[in-house]
């Protein structure tokens, strides 16, 4: 088992539940005495909190990029930030870092998807309901988004802060919550975007499907702690690729806004990470070595991308960022078997395509 390391006290009330989750995860699947291997990372809640309110997210993702920091050096495999909200710094922080930083955005989606749903609702707190960040992640899964209106907002903002973070779950502001999620227009499911609602609701309390986020992190989080330990002794496994591109800028932005990636810097350039992969990249200014016989040129790369949502959707996505499906939907074979493909370029003309498993009909 893989060491965890966890950005948490935001609140410590939803970190004891990620500390237990995960502690019970590993002794489900190890049984009798065993326990996660961790290392927790707690911030004092109140500054964070009040930076915030004044919106100064640059100085909260230093505070959180150097506690991943200090977790890579004490040995952990990956990172979770135990909160939705402050993955409005999601890119910050695994910046910040040369191992993952597990969304929990990604996460939530992958279940949302497995449900098969695409409408839910979305509960969390202001900053996570109102700004684009988290429902914009969500997005690139094909997963719309559904809010409270603002009063409804403003209620669950105060249960979250007066309340749930300071362990207080009244019965008068659960029957709110209930009420808020139960009106939310369209709504397939409703997704519990505060780590902290789990404290309050439940699947019990609704009759659509509930996405707990808290759950739900701590699940995948196990599930990648234990990767390895699944895997043969000596397994190869890929690791990374290699792409080269002409302009900084415009790759950066196309591999952030197109294809989800966290932009890293790194020396003088830039890599993309996607989740626990990682696409290395080769451009102006760097001088690799070694390189391949044939080295890698802008536009003469081809690789594939595997899309969560249906290949309508993929299209659908690109059309939104004005990038011209070349080829599809059409029925392609990839890693995890038979699936429908949509084909199109970044800037520097390397060809790229969007797979999903979806049944071939769906596109």
């Amino acid at each position: 088992m893989e060491l965890i390391g966890v950005i948490g006290g935001m609140s410590w009330e939803s970190t004891a539940e990620y500390l237990r989750l995960l502690n019970e995860g590993v002794r489900a699947r190890l049984g009798g005495l065993h326990s996660a291997r961790l290392r927790v990372a707690t911030v004092d809640f109140a500054p964070i909190a009040q930076m915030q309110q004044d919106r100064e997210w640059q100085r909260a993702g230093e505070v959180l990029a150097q506690e991943a920091r200090s977790l890579e050096a004490a040995g952990a495999a990956f990172v979770l930030i135990a909160t939705n909200t402050m993955h409005k710094v999601y890119d910050q922080v695994a910046g910040a870092v040369t191992i993952p930083v597990l969304h929990l955005g990604d996460v939530t989606a992958d279940a949302v998807n497995a449900a098969g749903l695409r409408r839910v609702g979305l509960l969390a707190t202001k900053y996570t309901m109102e700004q684009e960040f988290y429902r914009d992640r969500l997005a690139t899964h094909g997963i719309e988004t559904v809010i409270p209106d603002e009063e409804d907002r403003n209620t669950v903002q105060r249960i979250i802060y007066d309340e749930l973070c300071v362990g207080r779950v009244e019965p008068e502001s659960v029957q709110q919550l209930l009420g808020i999620a139960g009106k939310l227009p369209g709504a397939e499911g409703i997704i519990l975007g505060c780590t902290e609602l789990e404290l309050a609701v439940n699947q019990g309390h609704l009759d659509v499907p509930v996405f707990p986020t808290t759950t739900l992190h701590c699940m995948a989080a196990l599930d990648l702690a234990f990767a390895s330990d699944r895997a043969p002794e000596r397994a190869v496994v890929l690791d990374h690729c290699v792409i080269s591109v002409s302009d900084w800028a415009r790759s950066n932005a196309f591999y952030r806004d197109v294809l989800g990636a966290t932009v890293v810097p790194q020396g003088q350039g830039f890599a993309y990470r996607f989740g626990a992969q990682r696409l290395n990249v080769h451009g102006p200014g760097l001088d690799p070595a070694p390189v391949a016989k044939v080295p890698v040129v802008p536009g003469g790369s081809d690789l594939c991308f595997r899309w969560t949502g249906t290949a309508a959707d993929a299209a659908a996505h690109l059309a939104d960022h004005d990038v011209p499906v070349e080829l599809g939907p059409t029925s392609r074979t990839g890693a995890y078997g038979a699936g429908t493909s949509v084909y199109f370029r970044d800037p520097d003309g390397s060809l790229l395509e969007f797979i999903t498993y979806s049944p071939p009909d769906e596109g």
